[in-house]
């Protein structure tokens, strides 16, 4: 069997589920799905996992480019964006 497939399927297993996926502006607010925005726009979700919960974080610039990546505990602070 195809090893990347493999792997594939153990990511399958191990995640258990995801939520509270959200919008926020730099500054922590969050803003409606619908809403025009023009600048960095950051997207949140919480990752249910076998061992235990992270929260990930992608920004977005207004040219739709990832400027940043952040996977880290939900209590995690300071937030760099």
């Amino acid at each position: 069997m195809d090893p990347s497939r493999e792997a594939y399927k153990e990511i399958e297993r191990a995640k258990e589920s995801y939520g509270d996926t959200h919008v926020v502006v730099p500054g922590g607010d969050r803003i409606d799905e619908a809403t025009n925005m023009l600048g960095t726009v950051i997207g949140v979700t919480r990752i249910r996992h076998e061992a235990g919960e992270m929260m990930g974080r992608v920004a977005i610039d207004e040219q739709r480019r990832v400027v940043g990546l952040l996977i880290v505990t939900p209590d995690y602070e300071p937030l760099p964006f």
